[in-house]
Parts: structure tokens; sequence; C-alpha cells
């Protein structure tokens, strides 16, 4: 039996934009955030669904998601105050920063052993090692920051300002860290591109 493949931080953190979505697209429509919340609680519901139907398994990342949203939304409809759901992707951020500063500091049999899984088995090639514990230290820095956005905007920005932040304001305070890798894959294959051609020189013609 083929091992499941590792729980996906960054999957996780791109799925939590939708409840998120559901909850303002709600709230514009009617008065009553309980409906909101609601709204958000059944969409996470879903997503949990369509993982266990696709992977034939529940992501221990997913299930973490959906009791979060389960009992921040529970705690914000029994005291009716809406900032305990607004604190969810701040809580699950929090949870994700360890967990990928684990990743990049990890040994190499660690890292190649759980990336290797996550491909499907396809082989890591250890020279991108260097450039993925990179990555992975300025993610949880930003996943940190962004955390701490979130917890001062559910605790004093208006719902729009809160929605904005917690959702499309991750990826905008992603995008710096995008461009970097784009340009550093682009280095990458540059150097890579004299080896391959004198790999596949033809061999210097006898006088």
């Amino acid at each position: 039996m083929a091992d499941p493949r590792p729980a996906n931080p960054a999957r996780l953190l791109m799925f939590q934009l939708l409840p998120i979505l559901a909850f303002l697209l709600v709230d514009a429509l009617v008065e009553d955030p309980a409906w909101a919340i609601g709204a958000a609680l059944l969409l996470v519901g879903a997503q949990a669904a369509l993982d266990i139907r696709r992977t034939r398994r529940l992501d221990p990342l997913v299930l973490v998601d959906v009791l979060l949203i389960g009992g921040l939304a529970a705690g914000s409809l029994l005291t009716d105050d809406e900032r305990f759901f607004k604190l969810k992707p701040a809580i699950l951020e929090g949870l994700m920063v360890p967990y990928l500063a684990f990743l990049a500091l990890a040994p190499a049999r660690i890292i190649e052993g759980y990336f290797r899984r996550a491909l499907g088995g396809l082989e890591f090639p250890a020279a991108a090692l260097p450039l993925l514990r990179r990555l992975l230290l300025w993610m949880a820095a930003l996943v940190l920051v962004h955390a701490g956005l979130v917890v001062v905007a559910a605790l004093h920005a208006s719902r729009a300002a809160w929605g904005w932040i917690s959702g499309p304001g991750f990826y905008a305070l992603l995008l710096p860290l995008v461009v970097w890798v784009l340009i550093q894959r682009r280095r990458l294959r540059r150097a890579a591109r004299p080896t391959r051609l004198r790999a596949g020189s033809p061999p210097p013609a006898r006088p």
C-alpha cells in the first residue's frame, strides 16, 4: 500500500480564501451575521467532503481547519460576537508557521522524503534544496506577519477591511516572494543550460 501524500499547508492556506469570500458575499445580502457564518461553515464542510472523495482520506490540516471554523463559528453564534469567527484565519496560520519552519530546518532526508511523497514519488532534485529551504523560511515569516495583521483587523477593523486583509491581502503579501522564486528559477535554468550543452556536444573530430 502506497504511503499517503503528506499534509499540504500551502493548499490549505489557499483554500481558506473561499470561506472568507462566502462570508462577505452572504453578509452583503443579509443583515444577520449568523447567515454569513453558516455559509462559510457549509463551504468548509463541502471542501472537506471533496477532499475525502478525491484522496480517500481526510488531510489532517483540513480536519484542523474544519474543527477550527466549527468551534469558532459556534462561539460567534452563541456569544453574538463575530470576532471569534474572524480570528480563525490567524489561528490556522499560527499553526502553519512552526510547520513551515520545521520543514525548512529539517534534515535533508526528511525534507526530500516529504516533497517526494508530495510530488507523487517523483525524485526531488538535491540542487534545489537550499532554495527550497529559503522559500519555506520566507513563507513562514510572511504567514506570521499576515496572521498578526488578521488579528488586528479582526479586533479593530470593519468587516470589509478584515475580508480584504484575510483573503486577497494574503496573496498581495506573497507577491514579492513569487517574483523572487521566478527569478531564482530562471537563474537555475540558465546555470544548468551550459552543462546540458557540454554533456550533449559531439566529441571533437580527429585530424
